[in-house]
């Protein structure tokens, strides 16, 4: 048989332009629809051998196409990475990743230069076996051969076992057949790789489509018992395969493409695996895994075997495969400056200063979202221009905490209803992220006449955050969960959260230690995990409850920039709750579909208002705050008797204000603690309170009945305003 070489343009495997026809004619030079065609294989264009295996392969060619690419002089030596996998379509350079079979085989048959051509004549020229294709391989040490490999089958997970067992079969058949016959042994490679030859051989089956893969008995000799029942063609693939003994087996590469086919990321900050569905992520805890898995397993008689496997045997397997996935950073849905967004069922609702539109989840504007938050739960209906909306429950339950009364809108003050607004202007704040660092606030709800000994709270701080909690995540810290040199204070904070809640922070909270979470970037430390920053523009905003008198220092200029309180009245109490006063059962749990419309309509009226307005701050008179939070009864009462007994003195300081406390205790200690920076805080709220003739002169140290004009009153560092 003659050497052949086709005429024509030169065609280029990075550039492919080849198309054939259905006929299966022999002589019209085409490929055929039955056999070449479907007779495809993986190209993968790479320039290293390193790290092959998770390769991804550039398309699927033909015999034709390598032929046209390894003939063509088109500049490369033979150090060229170009390769095919003959044996069929891949996912990856993987073996263990394949298709379908192209029911072709490759391999090298080693020789010195002197005799290459007599090999190739030798090859060309046997009677019981189609070869293909012949070409130098890129060591020049040698040829690559091309023959039939049995029928090119779509492979499903269950059949890579057979696959492989089969093919080692054959190709010990193709091994012992040319050790005969020619004298050669045959070295088995799984990638083929196009070194230039202009004198490659094709042969004319191979345009005809005519060859044929031939079992020759007499070379027949199988290594291992193919598992001939158990076949899954064109079934969807499987996490896991099986072995030519039937047994089910797990291997990496296949097992995270099944997770990535599935939706599954890994997070590289949280290290957190996520699956991903029309952009809703599904956190999935790691012990979650196997249940996710247990899905997939086919009703057949492996099945028990593999439910044991993923529950014992496969168990760390699967965990340390699933680390082995690329880590990868998310993009989380922020809102911008000028449009903020909520999540629903039927979109996302798109909100800006005078308009509101509903956005599909595929729209380029919209980010990923977590899984989880109530919103997604309910539909959002936009009203027709001009209709009439209703105040509803969550309306009204805020005003009423703010405002302390249940009167109609109409009948409130001018300063109860710029109150009500302001307060929505902080919900709108919350519900926002988009962070800006001219903005950037601690929300305080605090209790309208609250101190520091008796809290009866109650008042509707928590049913709000609750409710804002619906449209957004946070991440929730309880009074004991939260001190200032604790590295781990902000453990167990996602990426997602757009809130950090202090709920219910004790008297002496440390408000100085949050400036630089409201300004600045959060380094966030859990145990057993790697530490990770959130940029301030990704970081989450803060607000803070507490039944406690909140204090006010006019002159700290930098605290009065962070903080903005929000007290809530006493009209909400242990006596009067709002499931009671609405009815219709508990907030949240028992609403209908009609009372979450009205909390979402209040919700975007909300954002308007604060996009339109900012963050609108209530002045409060914080003179009695500092007082109360600083006297009891019987501190109250000790302060009166030492002012009365300083009535005839001019100036006094710190020392001759407690000698005159402790010498009604006879030096032996006292009902309070009186230290010299306690005692100079308490001694100017008693005074500022009580409006009392006395002035602090900082630079002495000393009280003094007479104002002295041009000195500065002393700040007082101890407290958050």
């Amino acid at each position: 048989m003659a050497e052949q070489k086709k005429g024509g343009e030169a065609q280029s495997l990075q550039t492919p332009s080849i198309s054939y026809d259905n006929s299966n004619s022999k002589g019209n030079g085409k490929l055929s629809n039955n056999q070449i065609v479907r007779n495809k294989f993986s190209y993968f264009n790479t320039q290293s051998d390193d790290y092959l295996d998770n390769l991804t392969p550039e398309k699927n060619v033909t015999l034709l196409d390598v032929f046209e690419y390894v003939r063509t002089d088109n500049g490369r030596d033979n150090t060229s990475h170009d390769m095919v996998k003959i044996q069929g379509t891949f996912r990856k350079a993987h073996d263990s990743t394949i298709i379908s079979t192209s029911g072709l085989m490759q391999f090298e048959i080693k020789c010195s230069s002197e005799f290459v051509d007599k090999l190739k004549s030798d090859l060309i020229n046997v009677k019981d076996i189609d070869v293909l294709m012949v070409f130098k391989n890129r060591a020049n040490d040698g040829l690559n051969v091309i023959v039939p490999s049995s029928e090119a089958v779509e492979i499903g997970n269950y059949d890579v076992g057979k696959y492989r067992d089969s093919n080692n079969n054959i190709f010990n058949m193709y091994d012992e057949y040319f050790f005969r016959n020619i004298g050669r042994r045959i070295k088995k490679t799984d990638r083929c790789y196009l070194s230039h030859d202009p004198n490659i051989y094709i042969s004319d089956k191979v345009q005809a489509g005519a060859w044929k893969y031939k079992q020759l008995s007499e070379y027949w000799k199988e290594t291992k018992d193919i598992a001939h029942s158990i076949v899954r063609v064109d079934a969807e693939p499987l996490f896991y395969s099986i072995d030519y003994k039937g047994k089910p087996m797990l291997e990496p590469l296949p097992f995270i493409e099944f997770m990535i086919n599935k939706g599954f990321i890994r997070e590289r900050e949280s290290d957190n695996f996520i699956k991903i569905e029309n952009k809703i992520l599904k956190y999935f805890p790691k012990e979650e895994i196997p249940n996710f898995l247990k899905k997939f397993v086919p009703d057949d008689s492996l099945q028990n075997e593999v439910l044991k496997c993923i529950s014992h045997k496969w168990k760390i397997q699967i965990m340390d495969f699933m680390q082995l996935m690329d880590g990868q950073e998310i993009k989380y849905h922020r809102d911008t400056a000028d449009a903020k967004y909520i999540p629903f069922e039927n979109g996302v609702l798109k909100i800006t200063k005078d308009s509101f539109t509903m956005l599909d989840y595929s729209d380029d504007e919209i980010g990923f979202f977590p899984e989880g938050i109530e919103s997604m739960n309910h539909k959002f209906i936009i009203l027709p221009e001009g209709s009439i909306k209703y105040e509803g429950k969550p309306k009204r339950f805020i005003r009423y905490a703010m405002v302390g009364n249940d009167k109609p809108i109409s009948e409130l003050t001018g300063k109860e209803k710029s109150d009500f607004k302001a307060a929505c202007s902080m919900v709108g704040y919350l519900i926002d992220s988009h962070k800006k660092s001219s903005e950037a606030y601690c929300i305080i709800l605090s209790d309208e006449g609250s101190n520091d000994v008796a809290n009866a709270g109650g008042r509707g701080k928590t049913l709000l955050l609750e409710l804002i909690s619906k449209v957004r995540t946070r991440l929730y810290k309880g009074k004991n969960d939260w001190r200032k040199d604790d590295k781990f204070a902000l453990a167990g904070l996602q990426k997602h959260n757009t809130l950090i809640v202090h709920d219910d922070v004790p008297a002496g909270y440390d408000w100085i230690a949050n400036y630089t979470l409201i300004t600045g970037d959060m380094v966030v430390r859990d145990l057993y995990k790697s530490p990770f920053v959130l940029k301030f523009k990704e970081s989450p905003k803060i607000v803070v409850t507490t039944n406690n008198a909140v204090r006010y220092n006019e002159n700290a200029d930098s605290t009065n920039r962070r903080y903005r309180e929000y007290k809530f009245s006493k009209f909400w109490n242990i006596n009067r709750t709002p499931s009671e006063y609405f009815g219709g059962g508990d907030f949240f749990d028992d609403w209908s579909e009609q009372d979450w419309q009205e909390a979402f309509d209040f919700l975007v009226e909300c954002v308007q208002i604060y996009l339109n307005e900012g963050v609108i701050p209530i002045k409060y008179d914080k003179t009695f705050d500092n007082y109360v939070a600083t006297f009891n009864d019987v501190r109250e009462q000790e302060f009166e008797r030492i002012f009365n007994e300083l009535s005839s003195e001019t100036e006094f300081n710190v020392t001759r204000f407690r000698e005159i406390h402790m010498q009604k205790h006879h030096g032996n200690g006292a009902d309070f603690n009186l230290s010299t920076v306690k005692a100079r805080d308490s001694i100017n709220h008693y005074i500022d309170y009580h409006k009392l003739d006395w002035e602090y002169i900082r630079s002495e140290k000393v009280w003094r009945r007479v104002c002295m004009s041009g000195l500065d009153s002393v700040p007082d560092n101890s407290l958050p305003f």
